[in-house]
């Protein structure tokens, strides 16, 4: 669990690969921190961030041990080093834990 903050965030670092996603899954937990508002985002420098998906109020993310999939919009198939799922408001419970049981990116990896 993150800590209670605005924008907290976790990110995935593919370290010398590059991804181009064009899908991802969340799996929603079993308790009442289930996501609400969220973007995901692309960078290759860490600082500078391409919104790739948001979702406002998403109600799918109310259902227990759900894996939910989202597309991005990397029609551009830009590839990036770094992904981030980053909250963009409260969660159903009015705070700002992240809780996922999973976090995956689709697509294709480059060396």
């Amino acid at each position: 669990k993150s800590n209670d903050k605005p924008n907290s965030w976790i990110c995935l670092d593919f370290k010398e690969f590059r991804v181009s996603p064009t899908k991802y899954t969340i799996g929603t937990t079993n308790n009442s921190y289930k996501m609400k508002s969220w973007a995901v985002e692309g960078s290759n420098d860490n600082n500078e961030w391409k919104i790739l998906d948001s979702q406002k109020d998403c109600r799918l993310t109310r259902q227990n041990d759900a894996v939910l999939v989202f597309s991005t919009s990397n029609s551009e198939s830009e590839k990036f080093r770094y992904i981030r799922y980053r909250l963009t408001g409260l969660n159903w419970s009015n705070n700002y834990h992240i809780r996922l049981n999973s976090f995956e990116i689709y697509g294709k990896l480059f060396k």
